[in-house]
């Protein structure tokens, strides 16, 4: 099977997932309190390209982004500003993302969450945080290509460590990897 098809059964996965039942009720209450739009309200796959060298993990969609939109890192301000720094370097089509089917091409990244459902206060929980580990953990396997992995917060850090662990524990055993703000 093909990167795209691989990906899109995965996201039909994450798509479905009930495991949580917190945030199973958070997305859907969120979208009850903003009548105005029409709200996706489920769990939030990973977006972009599927031979992507670089793959950005975040923290969870955000309750009126991808919560939203459907779509990670799309309708909120925090999307905004990457997609602009995505733009400035040629890594994508546009500098904004605004909703699933504004057209937003990306060039050789892969976005998603460590949490695929957006939680209270931004607060998932170490057992959600740990039911969606086994899909961060496939697309780490499924973008073989992925060589620059950047996350965005402690929780995503953590997360993108446990699932690109396996693979690198080689290379990682002697580095002090710990999270750091605004360290490169």
């Amino acid at each position: 099977m093909d990167p795209n098809s691989l990906l899109g059964k995965l996201s039909g996965e994450v798509i479905s997932c009930s495991l949580c039942t917190r945030l199973a009720r958070y997305r859907v209450e969120a979208s009850l309190k903003d009548p105005r739009r029409v709200y996706w309200a489920k769990p939030v796959p990973g977006y972009g390209d599927p031979m992507a060298r670089i793959f950005v993990v975040g923290l969870a969609p955000a309750v009126r982004g991808g919560n939203r939109t459907g779509r990670v890192f799309t309708g909120d301000e925090t999307s905004q500003n990457l997609m602009r720094a995505l733009y400035e370097v040629g890594l994508s089509n546009q500098p904004y993302s605004i909703s699933a089917d504004d057209g937003l091409v990306l060039r050789d990244v892969y976005l998603t969450a460590a949490v695929k459902c957006a939680p209270p206060d931004n607060r998932p929980n170490a057992q959600e945080i740990a039911n969606c580990s086994r899909y961060l953990e496939a697309e780490v396997r499924l973008l073989k290509r992925s060589r620059v992995f950047v996350a965005l917060g402690n929780i995503a850090w953590s997360a993108m460590l446990k699932a690109v662990g396996s693979t690198l524990e080689p290379y990682l055993k002697d580095l002090d990897l710990g999270f750091r703000h605004g360290a490169i």
